[in-house]
């Protein structure tokens, strides 16, 4: 594994790695921008593209080469070592056109947090190391360590189902997720889910390796479709597109789940045909004040303590969450409530060559 997991279990682990982690955040000032994280503050209509860095466009090519020369002898290790990066990395791109709501994000008519109006740059820099990084590897296809002590589920698997909070307006991690897993669920304050809806529908185009199935957008299939897909599927089981169930949901953490939302989330996860299923949930740049720290920490222990009992969902549940580094009392607090009072493991995702050069902090979180 190219990254390494840093098990934080005391007050004293938590401070040694903020320190840490500020440290390298000072050393690498000069070159990170300053500023809270809003991917852009100016146009309400922003056009978003995901590609893959160089150096796979590179490995891409060579892969090429080297099915025309079939037979010949490799001249050349670095070749060998570029493939080696291309099988572990996703090379799909896409462009997302994001619709903000720059006057909402200033508003102050209600009590509601107003920050999920707006693109933050968590997610896109967080999508780009999935897809595209060597490092993400164990997190795009699962890992196991030799002593089991680290399991990783699988991020980009068709038996995932990711379940977001906070997911904000923007819907990048939904669209391009739902490429790779079965189930997602995006989730979010009442007021966020019309706009998020109008931009998911927006980029629908941009999930084109599964068929989109959802009730919450109104893309469903007839009994006629269904019949359709059934033979071809008889017929040819590699060109029958898989199904990806693409649902948005209303979950404020300051409020008791709603029998509704209870009931639906249950329905999702625990169908019959989600047996062998994993639930990820996922959380990006959510922590931003003391204020949500225990909101948002109570909401994933009451998913944990659901969903992690076998006779209900026999899958294994986790938490992935990405964390912008501006206050560090905050951090901290997240850091030291999550380990004391809410007694979960908590695990730092240390990765010096991409996340570590980055704003921002990652976790893996479990019961």
């Amino acid at each position: 594994m190219l990254v390494s997991l840093l098990h934080l279990d005391s007050q004293d682990t938590i401070y040694e790695h903020i320190f840490e982690r500020y440290i390298e955040l000072e050393n690498n000032s000069n070159y990170l921008k300053q500023d809270l994280g809003i991917q852009n503050r100016s146009l309400e209509l922003i056009e978003i593209d995901i590609d893959p860095p160089p150096e796979n466009y590179s490995s891409n090519n060579n892969n090429n080469n080297q099915k025309r020369n079939k037979g010949k002898k490799s001249k050349s290790v670095k070749t060998r070592e570029n493939n080696n990066y291309q099988n572990k990395c996703i090379n799909d791109s896409y462009h997302l056109s994001i619709n903000q709501s720059l006057c909402s994000l200033n508003s102050t008519q209600n009590n509601n947090s107003t920050t999920g109006f707006v693109l933050w740059q968590s997610s896109p820099l967080f999508i780009k190391w999935l897809l595209y990084q060597e490092s993400a590897s164990s997190f795009r296809n699962g890992h196991t360590s030799s002593d089991s002590k680290d399991t990783i589920l699988p991020l980009c698997d068709e038996s995932t189902i990711l379940l977001e909070l906070g997911c904000g307006i923007s819907g990048i991690l939904p669209i391009i997720l739902s490429n790779y897993v079965c189930t997602y669920i995006a989730t979010d304050q009442n007021s966020i889910l019309n706009k998020l809806k109008k931009n998911i529908l927006s980029n629908i185009n941009e999930i084109n390796k599964r068929e989109v199935i959802s009730k919450t957008l109104g893309i469903t299939k007839s009994q006629d479709e269904e019949f359709e897909n059934y033979k071809q599927s008889k017929n040819d089981n590699h060109n029958t597109k898989k199904e990806v169930v693409l649902e948005i949901c209303p979950l404020d953490w300051e409020h008791p789940m709603s029998p509704a939302t209870d009931l639906f989330l249950n329905t999702l996860i625990t169908s019959p045909l989600k047996q062998n299923n994993n639930l990820l949930i996922l959380a990006m740049d959510v922590i931003y004040n003391t204020y949500l720290i225990e909101p948002f920490l109570s909401t994933i222990d009451t998913i944990f303590q659901k969903y992690s009992k076998k006779n209900f969902f026999p899958g294994k549940v986790q938490c992935f969450v990405g964390i912008q580094l501006r206050t560090q009392d905050v951090v901290e607090e997240f850091l030291i409530k999550a380990v004391e009072k809410h007694q979960f493991m908590v695990k730092f995702i240390d990765d010096p060559m991409f996340l570590n050069k980055s704003r921002f902090a990652y976790y893996l979180i479990e019961v």
